[in-house]
């Protein structure tokens, strides 16, 4: 009984993480340049999850996007100028 309650916890909690990784990657801020193609990483694909290719983000995110999608190639790009004179 303990063994099947902890193996049963132990998928569950695999489970959950896979789930919030997926959550995480929906919620980011990420400009896709190519969807698919691409496996997504880890056991994302049993979710449904795609795969991106390439991602445009901004220098600030370029960590965490890097953290979420292992599996794309990653772009940081410099903030445009508004261009205003003072």
């Amino acid at each position: 009984m303990f063994v099947g309650m902890t193996l049963v916890c132990v998928v569950l909690g695999w489970v959950g993480y896979q789930l919030n990784w997926i959550r995480q990657r929906r919620q980011a801020t990420i400009y896709p340049m190519g969807v698919g193609g691409v496996q997504a990483p880890g056991a994302l694909w049993i979710f449904g999850e795609e795969g991106v290719s390439e991602l445009h983000v901004g220098p600030a995110y370029y960590e965490r996007t890097r953290a979420l999608f292992p599996e794309a190639k990653i772009h940081s790009f410099a903030p445009e100028e508004s261009g205003e004179v003072n």
